[in-house]
């Protein structure tokens, strides 16, 4: 009896022992499954911000970039765009003794849209606001008026990338003006702007360079 007690025992202890092995051998293999799926997300992660880095890049705008000169962008297909812009003088040479004023504030109310990519298409209408007293050459006025609209037609024939850095656009802008700018006299002008314009990538994604060239013969 005592015999087959202590061999079942030993048995016991073998058991116990095979089941303690067995379970430390699993244990690293537990442990090491998380660290994959971490590199696999820290991976997706990178190629994410690779990804909306990228995009961030591409999404550069070079129309309103310039401030009065123009970048070739022109939108593409769908875009949408309502446009305000004031072109603000002040101050003349007076006429003679006292106070003198001369402001005047033409303002531009545009609608943009693009009907295919890189073409697109805007409406204006323009105001004239001023008062100029005692400016020499100039008679005295104070008025606000409607002055004119126009259709400004652009096409971008090359897009700038850092592959090609240089984009090329030309665009055509008739308009009808009544009111001469500076002198603020009543007119009936028509006018044909022909604008070329281009833009480059001297540091891709960081800094560029416009320039316009135009052509604008007027009747009236």
């Amino acid at each position: 009896m005592i015999g087959h007690a202590l061999s079942a025992g030993r048995i016991s202890h073998l058991a116990v022992a095979l089941l303690l092995a067995s379970a430390l051998a699993a244990a690293p293999v537990l442990a090491e499954e998380p660290k994959g799926d971490k590199a696999k997300a820290s991976s997706n992660s990178g190629s994410a911000g690779k990804d909306q880095k990228s995009d961030q890049q591409k999404d550069v705008d070079t129309e309103h970039l310039f401030g009065f000169t123009e970048g070739s962008d022109a939108g593409e297909k769908g875009e949408q765009e309502v446009l305000v812009d004031t072109i603000s003088r002040f101050g003349k040479r007076r006429d003679g003794p006292g106070p003198s004023t001369y402001r005047v504030l033409n303002t531009r109310f545009a609608c943009q849209f693009n009907p295919a990519d890189r073409f697109s298409v805007e409406l204006s209408a323009f105001g004239d606001l001023r008062r100029q007293r005692n400016i020499a050459d100039l008679d005295d006025k104070a008025f606000g008026t409607f002055d004119g609209v126009s259709v400004e037609l652009k096409y971008q024939f090359l897009k700038g990338s850092a592959e090609q850095p240089l984009g090329l656009a030309v665009e055509l802008r008739p308009r009808f003006t009544r009111v001469l700018p500076v002198e603020g006299h009543g007119a009936n002008v028509f006018d044909l702007e022909s604008l070329l314009q281009l833009d480059v990538q001297v540091v891709p994604g960081k800094v560029w360079y416009g320039s316009n060239v135009s052509f604008e013969p007027a009747a009236g």
